[in-house]
């Protein structure tokens, strides 16, 4: 995990670990509810929405990122040169897309996102020139 955010930590207590592996099934998984026993425990402290809700990860914020701090690197990654030069993205598809981004008509930030990080992955591993 040495890329990423971890928030397991508490769960690897080796005397919890002992405890759930050697607990009966049906305390595990019951009618199809996977950490029943730790579920039914929360019941007491935690809305009872929230300890079944579905599972959501933690997503980051990107597209503000992409509008403020990290604004460079849409200048920088997608500037109509480096589309150009690298030749793999049509460069009139990033403009549209990036025109509608900061416009704010439309959230492309995952798509921005990844053209950036394409973009530094080619010139770091593909362009004999180092870009």
């Amino acid at each position: 995990m040495a890329n990423s955010l971890e928030v397991r930590t508490p769960y690897l207590d080796y005397r919890l670990v002992e405890f759930s592996v050697n607990l009966p099934l049906q305390f595990k998984i019951n009618n199809g509810t996977q950490k029943y026993l730790m579920k039914k425990l929360l019941e007491r402290y935690i809305p009872h929405d929230l300890v079944y809700r579905t599972k959501w990860g933690f997503p980051a914020p990107v597209g503000d990122w992409l509008y403020k701090d990290l604004r460079y690197m849409i200048d920088k990654w997608l500037s109509r040169d480096m589309i150009l030069n690298a030749g793999i993205l049509d460069d009139l598809f990033v403009r549209k897309v990036l025109k509608e981004f900061l416009a704010g008509k439309k959230y492309h930030h995952k798509r921005v996102w990844s053209m950036i990080i394409f973009q530094m992955w080619y010139y770091k591993y593909m362009d004999k020139n180092g870009g």
